[in-house]
């Protein structure tokens, strides 16, 4: 019979609670008061006898005497029974009641042996007194310290009897010698008894604990092995609904389970698939064999192995299939088979190959995007140059008004263009998160100040007032992108007279301190035309204006405030608007920055525009595959022209390098036969066999992406100038990397004598 573990523990745990101490007396104690009556029997058998032999007055005074004791003892336990109360106090307690009863017992007993001199009364005193100590005996292991002082009493009892009788001279010497031998043998009978009643309770005892532990054993090993077959029920549930495909082999590798799962996606029925070897059945011409070897490995030495693979349905049909292989091990570390769990991801491998090509697709669609941007910057560029350029060029001499009229709306026009291209290159780059951020010191004031004076020529166009109010500003540095606040704030300034008639445009600068840092606040507020408040978020969306009259009529491309606002978000910022129709408008940038009081002064360049800077006899290589170009710097660089050489590729650049010495290059990227980049790399090359100091190359290009100006550094190129060339740009690069007349001297003799 098996028990629950509960009850076994409870039992298990009553069993400790019997034998302990207060068990052993609670014992006693119902077990003296249930047995009163019997013990009785004993007291009135041997009144009645007293009764008989001496006289029925003494029987009955031995019967009193008797029930007396029993009556303290048994009142005693009753009252510790009803209350519970089996603690130490209780048990020193029933040491004294049992001491009392074993009294009034020896009381009878002495009463019998002195009524008369006859043998037979005390033989029936000594019998009488024998089986009062058996009768205390019983009950040795439930309360050893009253039988202990039941049997001192009776000891001490019978002891004075015989020594009183020795003392007095009663009885004859051999009916006295003869007494004490019954009563030693009498005595030695009880103790006998005693002892196997002891023994035979201490072994109940250890039997009783040990059948207990033994059920509990038992009870656990039929508790965990139904846990098992519990467990292994739901297993095997599980492994029945389960949606992947779950395969038993034994220990030779075949089959000999699998579920509705494998039927359905292999199309093998368990009756076909039984006593299979799983590779036989299912494994394809096109299965990797890398991935069976490593199936085979695995199970070589005993380890689970996960992995995707080709499997063959039984239609002929390939399908990919994701299998994690577990061997089945038994407590002895035996392998018994193994459990192989099968997933269908054909769906997920297609899926897998759609993205992939899709991902290449984008890819390759951004390649070419960037490549087509590329191509119209610099075709574009190119034509841009020679138009920006020379009416660079014509403005800076002497021109009739109308002629220079003529001329600043040619600029005008071709600067419009250029801002067009530069627009679609930062949207592209903003959209494919490859717009750099610089975090430089720069002069906040004075770029806003050199910002506000180029569109200042509009605003007097229009008759429009323009001002730039600084709020507390500290006259500190600041870290960031002057390049790119520059072009925000140009943007929205240009927006704000573009759409203004009348009245004016004003700026103002405010710096605001928080726990993330300086935030810098430029509010542009303008008198025109404003916007309606349902197409606020719409005037930052790409190519998007507040509405199609509004193109008509103001004209642009709607790319500005798109880009202005991305550019705000990467500098941790952004663009609010607040306006309303025929209210104007009030558009606020904010970036965060920080002082950088600590940052050193940008070098001062040797000049900024003007010809001064540039050395009277510096010797220059212009390095242009494109007629107008080079037009275009000979006219820029008229007062040096003297010192210009000109090639018409790359090759030339090298040779005509090798043959004049020149003191700087301008090295075109894009050109025939050898290209700018590869003509660096050679003419580095060259120096690098030469003990004179590095001859400066500016890259001159009509492709803007940081990319290309990394190319050119890369290559070795000192500098990078983004076509169309201004007059002013050149100059100041000329002026920054034109090398000393010492060094032009050097140079010149180390390339003559390494021509010779």
């Amino acid at each position: 019979m098996f028990l629950p573990a509960r009850e076994t523990q409870n039992a298990r745990q009553k069993f400790e609670e019997r034998v302990s101490a207060d068990g052993r007396f609670a014992s006693y104690a119902r077990g003296r008061l249930s047995y009163f009556l019997g013990r009785q029997v004993l007291t009135f058998i041997g009144a009645a006898i007293l009764g008989f032999l001496v006289s029925p007055q003494l029987g009955f005074a031995a019967l009193l005497v008797a029930l007396f004791g029993e009556a303290v003892d048994c009142f005693t336990l009753r009252a510790f029974v009803r209350r519970g109360n089996y603690g130490r106090r209780a048990q020193q307690a029933s040491i004294a009641t049992a001491a009392v009863q074993a009294t009034t017992i020896s009381i009878c007993v002495w009463l019998g042996w002195c009524a008369t001199s006859g043998p037979e009364a005390r033989f029936f005193a000594v019998v009488y007194m024998c089986g009062a100590v058996i009768n205390a005996g019983l009950v040795y292991p439930f309360h050893r310290r009253a039988t202990e002082a039941r049997l001192v009493v009776y000891i001490f009892a019978i002891a004075s009897l015989f020594a009183m009788d020795g003392l007095t001279g009663r009885g004859s010497q051999g009916q006295l010698i003869f007494d004490f031998l019954a009563t030693l043998m009498l005595g030695y009978m009880a103790y006998t008894f005693i002892r196997f009643v002891l023994r035979s309770h201490n072994k109940r005892i250890v039997m009783e604990r040990d059948l207990i532990r033994r059920q509990h054993m038992l009870d656990q090993s039929f508790q965990t092995l139904e846990a098992r077959a519990r467990e292994a029920r739901q297993l095997a549930m599980v492994a029945a609904n389960a949606n992947d495909s779950v395969i038993v082999t034994d220990r030779e590798g075949r089959i000999e389970y699998t579920n509705a799962s494998f039927t359905r996606v292999s199309g093998y029925t368990a009756e076909e698939a039984l006593g299979q070897l799983p590779a036989d059945l299912l494994n394809s011409p096109n299965t990797d064999t890398e991935a069976i070897a490593a199936i085979f490995k695995a199970r070589d030495i005993h380890e689970p192995v996960r992995m995707e693979l080709i499997n063959r349905t039984k239609s002929g049909e390939d399908i990919w299939v994701e299998t994690n292989i577990t061997p089945m091990v038994d407590d002895d570390g035996v392998v018994q088979g193994e459990v192989a769990i099968e997933r269908d991801i054909t769906q997920a491998k297609r899926r897998e190959k759609e993205l992939a090509d899709a991902k290449t697709a984008a890819e390759e669609g951004a390649r070419a995007k960037a490549q087509f941007l590329a191509m119209v910057s610099h075709e574009i560029r190119t034509p841009l140059n020679g138009i920006i350029g020379m009416s660079d060029v014509l403005l800076s001499g002497s021109l009739q008004k109308d002629q220079r009229e003529t001329v600043q709306t040619i600029l005008s026009s071709g600067e419009a263009l250029l801002t067009i291209i530069n627009d679609i290159l930062d949207l592209s780059k903003l959209e494919a998160g490859k717009m750099e951020i610089e975090t430089i010191p720069f002069d906040l004031r004075a770029q806003l100040q050199g910002a506000l004076a180029l569109v200042h020529p509009l605003a007097e166009e229009k008759g429009l007032a323009l001002s730039l109010t600084f709020d507390d500003l500290p006259a500190d540095e600041f870290l960031g992108d002057p390049g790119r606040v520059r072009q925000v704030f140009l943007n929205l300034m240009g927006n704000a007279i573009k759409f203004t008639k009348s009245g004016g445009v004003s700026a103002r600068v405010s710096i605001a301190t928080g726990p993330q840092g300086d935030e810098i606040r430029i509010a542009v507020q303008d008198t025109g035309i404003g916007i309606p408040e349902d197409r606020l978020a719409h005037i930052f969306a790409a190519f998007a204006q507040a509405d199609g009259a509004t193109t008509r009529h103001f004209g642009g491309t709607g790319l500005g405030l798109a880009i202005s606002r991305q550019l705000a978000r990467q500098m941790g910022g952004d663009i609010d608007v607040t306006s309303a129709p025929g209210q104007g408008s009030c558009f606020t940038l904010r970036f965060r920055t920080q002082a950088a009081a600590s940052a050193h002064k940008a070098a001062t360049c040797k000049a900024t525009a003007g010809i001064a800077g540039i050395p009277a006899d510096i010797r220059i290589l212009v390095a242009d595959d494109n007629r107008t170009n080079r037009l275009l710097l000979g006219k820029l660089l008229d007062k040096v022209k003297p010192g210009l050489i000109f090639a018409v590729d790359g090759i030339e650049a090298v040779e005509k390098f090798r043959s004049e010495g020149p003191d700087l290059i301008l090295m075109d990227m894009s050109m025939p036969r050898c290209d700018g980049i590869e003509a660096t790399r050679l003419i580095r090359e060259i120096e690098a066999l030469e003990p004179a100091p590095a001859v400066p190359i500016l890259a001159l290009t009509a492709n803007a992406f940081a990319s290309d100006r990394d190319r050119c550094l890369e290559a070795g190129m000192d500098g990078f100038l983004t076509k169309p060339i201004r007059r002013r740009d050149l100059f100041a690069a000329i002026a920054e990397f034109a090398p000393d007349q010492s060094q032009t001297d050097r140079a010149t003799t180390a390339l003559k004598t390494a021509a010779l």
